[in-house]
Parts: structure tokens; sequence; C-alpha cells
């Protein structure tokens, strides 16, 4: 089980938003399985960059997933949702 106060207190360490960005929107992907708190996918949201950014450096990386901001995967759609 994930340890949600840990997970923060490292993103606040590296006080980093496009790790919050990064982070909340692999975190929703699983959310159900891993059992993931709504709080947590929020806190990401709200710290999160407010720029477009690519979830890796891969050009291929051409899907936009507006309610993270992020370009994703091809592979990465079939459970994605673009909003």
């Amino acid at each position: 089980m994930l340890d949600e106060d840990k997970l923060r207190r490292y993103l606040q360490l590296y006080d980093k938003a496009f790790l919050y960005q990064k982070t909340g929107f692999m975190l929703e992907r699983i959310q159900a399985q891993a059992h993931i708190s709504d709080e947590l996918i929020d806190f990401c949201r709200k710290q999160a960059s407010n720029s477009v950014k690519r979830l890796t450096s891969a050009s291929e990386s051409t899907h936009y997933v507006s309610r993270w901001k992020l370009y994703i995967l091809d592979d990465l759609m079939t459970t994605a949702e673009s909003r």
C-alpha cells in the first residue's frame, strides 16, 4: 500500500511542479487499484505545473491529456483518457 504522507513529503522536498504533474497523472491511472485517495490526486493537481509538459522526453508523446497538461506516449492512450 502506498504511504501517501511519505509521498507528499518527498514531493514537497523536491518542490518541482513537473513532479507533481507527472506523479498525479500516473497515480490517477492506478487510483482505484492502489486505493489512492482523491485528496492525494487533488494535492498533486494543485501543485502541478501550469506549463504543458511531456511525460517522457520521447518525441512520440503526441496525445494530450488536458487535465494534467501532459503529452503522453501512444501506448498510454489505451488506458488514459484525453480530457
